[in-house]
């Protein structure tokens, strides 16, 4: 029984990564166009494609589970491909994809700039779900993919209602074993600095860590920055570093 050509497979015979595969089925013009042109030809060759049959030879359809394509895209929403060599997003899109190719699901990287402008890859046709992150989804793009499978890794939010699955990184566990890292080394008076008071991930670690240390008798002096924004800010988004320094000299 022969297996469904898989992007993976086309970027192994192409001697490129999957990421360059993506690149070059969305037409991404930095793709120099004898790479291009390579990957088109194995593409040719394997006959792979990004909208595989509902139905594989030999075996019973998954359709009644919403298995059609069995390929899933893993969207870098507002960022490029560069986002992925983010260590915690690599580890964690690794940690995706062997799960998924071990259920014979493939996965599509998909680099999306500009929310208005999207990728032709994203269709119900070409993929069952999405699992995104980066910035944080407008209104168009919600409805654009209204009752498609979609979950948010690492994108908090401060606002009241969220109305999409998300997995959220446990960060009273990273505030807890930062206290126990001083308190195990005897130190009690420690210090927290929080150049974003409106990133909802700092806000969670500087309340729990303070919780921790003070109820082991110690004590925090908290160091925020006072400009809070209207907004809540991604949880991806950089440390301005300025704003970090500035608070070094204060303390």
């Amino acid at each position: 029984m022969n297996k469904r050509v898989s992007l993976q497979d086309v970027a192994k015979a192409a001697g490129v990564s999957a990421m360059t595969v993506s690149r070059v089925i969305n037409n991404h013009p930095r793709v120099l166009e004898k790479t291009a042109a390579k990957v088109q030809a194995v593409i040719k060759e394997l006959g792979y494609s990004a909208v595989p049959s509902l139905r594989k030879r030999g075996r019973r359809s998954r359709a009644h589970t919403g298995i059609h394509t069995g390929q899933i895209a893993l969207v870098l929403l507002g960022m490029d491909e560069s986002f992925a060599n983010n260590p915690v997003i690599g580890k964690t899109f690794h940690g995706i994809r062997s799960h998924l190719s071990a259920n014979e699901i493939s996965t599509v990287l998909v680099p999306v700039q500009d929310q208005r402008n999207l990728p032709d890859i994203l269709d119900r046709r070409s993929i069952d779900g999405m699992i995104v992150t980066g910035e944080f989804p407008k209104e168009s793009f919600k409805k654009h993919f209204e009752g498609m499978p979609l979950v948010y890794i690492y994108c908090l939010s401060n606002e009241q209602e969220i109305n999409y699955d998300q997995v959220l990184p446990d960060n009273k566990k990273v505030a807890q074993l930062a206290a126990k890292n001083f308190l195990e080394a005897g130190i009690k008076h420690c210090a927290f600095f929080d150049p974003s008071p409106n990133h909802p991930e700092f806000h969670i670690r500087g309340l729990e860590f303070s919780k921790q240390i003070e109820s082991a008798g110690g004590r925090v002096d908290m160091y925020l920055d006072k400009a809070l924004s209207e907004s809540p800010e991604s949880a991806e988004q950089d440390v301005d570093r300025n704003k970090f320094n500035k608070m070094i000299d204060v303390f």
